[in-house]
């Protein structure tokens, strides 16, 4: 009997001596290790072992090591013992040197172990292969794959020349180095492949599409589809005040297909990119992904549909610049609703309403993420227009930033020019943020969503009452059959999670360029986080003219915050509050109370119109809200943290940051020290700062309290005794 532990000593010996020549520069070697875990126990003989391990090694070979006929080389050098084999080969045909080593084990009555290193490209293709044989070897017969007693099993690449980090997008990762899946078993295979699989938790098989090695589609019971699908359209669409026209960029849109088509309002959507062989596995082994919503809930063929539209061309470039330029006739009809209140808000042939592009996984030097592939996008796209890029997942807190490298060199090259100005070199979104949903994965989890103008679409999306989503998703997504509720991840405590970009991103921002020389970055963020540059310390005096004044009572330095807990105690109403307040107004001329709120917050409060906020907002229960307004430069010893917008307006970057998008709140409302202030000074501020637009009453308002020193708020007895 031969000692194991020589065979494995004989064999990394052999590996050391470098008998195979090998030449690291030219040759590339991968190892995978199969790990096999039976659910049946039967002792593996020695000659189960050997057949076995003949077999896959003669597989590997043949791809390789051929006679000059081609006809497969039958020399196979074995060496083994009881539950050990090692297959060690080496081949040189033309100017290609080839090199196999192959050692299987079976430590246990219920393990199998094989490890392959080889030059052979397709080595991983031979072990999915040979899972089949595993069963029959040991056991006598094949496992049923559609079952959850089939055995586990494990495929994972371990070293590479150079080595290759997997994706967690894989199908290594997502499906073959998992050992916890039971019955994974590739279902088809084209230019795609199809896997089905039974998670630990049991019930109905999962089922993944898997294009160029990653995964693209994934269908219920995984909720990852559903969560990538809804996180990707529903932001841009339920903000859009009526969106017709929709257009889908996707390898696999049929998901988003489905989703798109859950809104009444749309009628009109084209796809391009679509990936035939993905398409065709969809179409055969996951029937339910082709159905569409009916407006009354009902079951449809989304690819019978007279206006889904699915366009087959190789340049999707010049596909859009074709039609911008109207060389592309309109496939359906446009149809404007008389009635409809919103119909100049619609985009009509060429434009859309929305359009989605799904980067192919994996691919962060794909095209679709091209600034020239995106300004001809743009072309298609009306003021309303929203458009979502799904790329990758959020940048990572530990990554080493001081480097040239970076996760997503393609991704963040597009993040940074989309939300530049024209006129510096970018694409000129009015505002684009960020947002991920970690529930997609192994999907692409990170979303950039671009805005075109300051619209609706906009304005909903930095909404803040959770509540306005979830009664915006009842009136306008519809219930498909089989659900209680239009949607399955997405509401509105969801989205408030969107509207806000992650840590992550922020640390990105600050830690690369442009944004790490940026004073949002620079100034604004570590100020803000340190207690030095708080200053809480003020006084209200009387004033038998202004009626108060706010006075400072420490010296305060310039650029330091004056009375920061103002932005928590302030009130605030978004665009759609303040409007529903003024039409309630309208009907209701003589509702007292409500008038004065309406009343309150133009006396005492400010336009909050900034980037991830809307509205108004007014000072809650806080000292700030005495701060009288200083007609000169010279009195005005406060003012917003303006600076922000003012450095990124020189370098084009301002509608895109998440330092500022995080805080919308800090930064419409924060105050600070535009000058040093001593201590007993009055505080005063700019009040045309207040407005975001020239507003002719409020400027002739500001010009009668210079004249006169009054405001709009009455003078107390008490402020007349002062």
């Amino acid at each position: 009997m031969l000692n194991i532990s020589l065979i494995c000593s004989w064999a990394l010996q052999f590996w050391l001596l470098g008998s195979w020549s090998i030449d690291a520069t030219t040759t590339k070697f991968t190892t995978f290790q199969l790990t096999y875990d039976a659910t049946r126990s039967r002792t593996p003989t020695s000659k189960s072992v050997k057949e076995f391990t003949t077999h896959v090694g003669k597989e590997i070979l043949s791809l390789w090591d051929t006679t000059d006929d081609g006809a497969a080389d039958d020399a196979l050098q074995i060496l083994c013992a009881p539950t050990t084999c090692i297959v060690d080969e080496a081949s040189k045909r033309g100017n290609q040197n080839h090199h196999l080593y192959l050692s299987a084990s079976f430590p246990t009555e219920m393990e199998a172990r094989i490890d392959v290193t080889a030059t052979c490209p397709d080595a991983q293709e031979i072990l999915i292969q040979a899972v089949s044989l595993l069963d029959e070897a040991l056991f006598g017969k094949s496992s049923d794959p559609e079952t959850e007693t089939g055995a586990r099993w494990s495929i994972r690449e371990r070293s590479s020349l150079p080595i290759v980090p997997q994706l967690p997008s894989s199908l290594e990762e997502v499906v073959l180095a998992n050992p916890n899946y039971r019955g994974k078993h590739r279902v088809a295979l084209n230019d795609a492949q199809l896997w089905s699989y039974h998670t630990p938790e049991g019930g109905t098989p999962n089922k993944a599409i898997f294009v160029d090695g990653t995964v693209r589609t994934m269908p219920l019971p995984s909720i990852s589809g559903v969560a990538h699908a809804e996180a990707f359209v529903h932001p841009a669409l339920l903000g859009h005040m009526w969106p017709k026209r929709v257009l889908i960029i996707s390898e696999t849109p049929l998901s988003l297909i489905q989703t798109v088509w859950q809104y009444e309002s749309v009628d009109h959507a084209t796809v391009v990119g679509t990936n035939p062989s993905a398409l065709e596995l969809t179409k055969q082994y996951m029937n339910s992904m082709t159905k569409c919503p009916n407006d009354d809930g009902s079951e449809m063929d989304c690819l019978s549909d007279a206006e889904i539209h699915l366009i087959d061309t190789q340049d999707i470039k010049q596909w859009l610049e074709d039609m911008a330029n109207g060389a592309i006739p309109n496939p359906g009809h446009d149809t404007l609703y008389t009635d409809d209140p919103y119909e100049l808000l619609c985009a009509v042939h060429p434009q859309f309403d929305a359009v989605f592009v799904d980067v192919p996984t994996g691919k962060d030097d794909s095209p679709w993420l091209d600034i020239d592939f995106h300004t001809s996008l743009k072309r298609l796209l009306n003021p309303e227009s929203v458009v979502v890029v799904n790329s990758g997942s959020a940048p990572s807190m530990d990554w080493p930033y001081d480097t040239a490298d970076a996760e997503y060199p393609g991704r963040d090259k597009f993040v940074r020019r989309t939300g530049r100005h024209a006129n510096k070199g970018g694409l000129g979104y009015f505002m684009i943020s960020v947002y991920d949903e970690p529930l997609a994965a192994p999907l692409d989890t990170a979303f950039i969503i671009c805005f075109n103008a300051d619209s609706d679409a906009y304005g909903k999306f930095v909404r803040k009452t959770p509540a306005a989503i979830d009664i915006d998703i009842v009136a306008n997504i519809i219930t498909t059959e089989g659900r209680d509720t239009p949607t399955m991840v997405y509401d509105g405590p969801t989205h408030m999670r969107y509207g806000t970009p992650s840590k992550n991103w922020e640390h990105w921002y600050c830690h690369t360029a442009p944004g790490k020389d940026l004073d949002s970055c620079k100034l604004f963020l570590p100020n803000w986080m340190n207690s030095t540059y708080h200053h809480s310390n003020t006084e209200v005096r009387r004033d038998h003219v202004k009626g108060r004044g706010l006075f400072a009572v420490e010296n305060i330095p310039a650029g330091h915050f004056v009375l920061p807990e103002d932005v928590a105690f302030a009130l605030r109403m978004d665009t759609y509050q303040w409007d529903a307040l003024n039409e309630f107004l309208k009907t209701f001329p003589d509702a007292t109370m409500y008038k004065q709120l309406q009343d309150f917050f133009y006396a005492y409060g400010f336009e909050s119109e900034s980037i991830g906020n809307t509205g108004w907002a007014v000072s809650g229960s806080c000292n700030n809200t005495f701060t009288n307004h200083g007609c000169t430069k010279e009195e005005q010893n406060l003012s917003p943290v303006n600076y922000v917008f003012d450095d990124e307006d020189k370098t084009g970057d301002v509608a895109f940051s998440p330092v500022l998008f995080r805080r919308p709140e800090v930064i419409t409302v924060l105050t600070m020290a535009r000058v040093d202030i001593s201590a007993g000074d009055e505080l005063m501020i700019d009040y045309s700062t207040f407005r975001s637009e020239d507003n002719a009453e409020f400027t002739s308002f500001l010009s009668s309290i210079c004249e006169s020193g009054e405001g709009l708020v009455p003078i107390e007895d008490e402020d007349m005794q002062r």
